[in-house]
């Protein structure tokens, strides 16, 4: 497969289903916070965070679906996508950052902040 018709279908297809009334394009999840029928359904969701949608910043299904998508067009394992350009900056230098390691930077590495 090329690799202009193996993005499209990366772009048209991957990690879709049926969407719900038979919408041809994902559904955009515009919320902060996702509720449970129950309280012991809240209580098992706060165990296991990485597989449920508690709070967005944390977990959306958009922004997995995205998410998947970026990888796959990379042709990488996973993608992760963060609500700020500090917070990529964070992850990516506590990626490779040892316990007691150093950063070596200029005085203003993010001008105003």
């Amino acid at each position: 497969m090329n690799e202009k018709k193996n993005v499209t279908e990366i772009l048209h297809h991957l990690g879709e289903d049926n969407f719900p009334f038979g919408a041809v394009s994902p559904p955009i999840f515009q919320t902060s916070i996702f509720s449970f029928p129950t309280f012991e359904d809240f209580q098992q969701a706060m165990g296991d965070e990485a597989h449920h949608y508690l709070y967005t910043r944390g977990n959306n299904p958009t922004v997995n679906l995205f998410e998947t998508k970026i990888a796959a067009l990379e042709h990488g394992e996973q993608a992760k996508l963060v609500s700020s350009g500090v917070a990529a900056i964070s992850a990516s230098v506590l990626a490779f950052l040892k316990a007691g390691g150093h950063v070596v930077a200029v005085k203003d590495a993010y001008s105003w902040a």
